[in-house]
């Protein structure tokens, strides 16, 4: 009779163990691989959480020997206002259209002379859906003096963020951003 009264406690001791399994495997997997990435960053929002004063101190050390200037390719020099959630309206460039599109940076040192030795990556992103990501790679173009995109596609009209990291021969990084409408 000893023995039929500990199958139960059997049981419901495998199934504990089974749902406490299941548990941390669900947490070390979300931490292993996370769902979003903080498009200001283009990284995970664990690894912005964990760098953030590392990529704060890097802007302002760049900052200090660079100018980066992101460009559109501009269809319209005016501005357009759009509205946002909190019941205002913001202005962004009309810097890109639907369809083929591009954009350039454009990086000097301190002494405004142009730096051509910088690996440029560029982060392409609709504020409401993350359908439209692209990571595009920029070339620089010596007879500009400037760092191009090859061709891209927009897909939809709407807001989108341009985020570029921009990294220099001597170690030196920072991220830059602009906002800009697709019509």
């Amino acid at each position: 009779m000893a023995a039929r009264s500990k199958v139960p406690f059997v049981i419901i001791g495998v199934l504990l163990l089974m749902f406490i399994a299941l548990i941390t495997l669900l947490v070390l997997s979300r931490t292993i691989y996370p769902v979003q990435i903080e498009t200001r960053y283009m990284q995970s929002y664990q690894g912005v959480d964990k760098s953030f004063n590392q990529i704060s101190g890097d802007r302002a050390k760049f900052d200090a020997l660079y100018a980066a200037q992101i460009a559109t390719h501009l269809h319209s020099p005016e501005p357009i206002a759009v509205a946002d959630t909190r019941g205002g309206s913001q202005n962004y460039e009309h810097g890109f259209t639907i369809g083929t599109n591009r954009f350039e940076v454009v990086l000097t040192d301190a002494g405004a002379h142009a730096v051509s030795d910088a690996t440029v990556t560029g982060f392409v992103s609709s504020f409401h859906t993350s359908d439209y990501d692209q990571t595009i790679t920029l070339t620089y173009e010596p007879a500009q003096k400037r760092y191009q995109t090859q061709a891209f596609e927009i897909a939809a009209a709407g807001r989108y963020k341009i985020t570029v990291l921009v990294r220099t021969a001597d170690g030196n990084s920072a991220f830059f951003e602009k906002a800009v409408f697709a019509k």
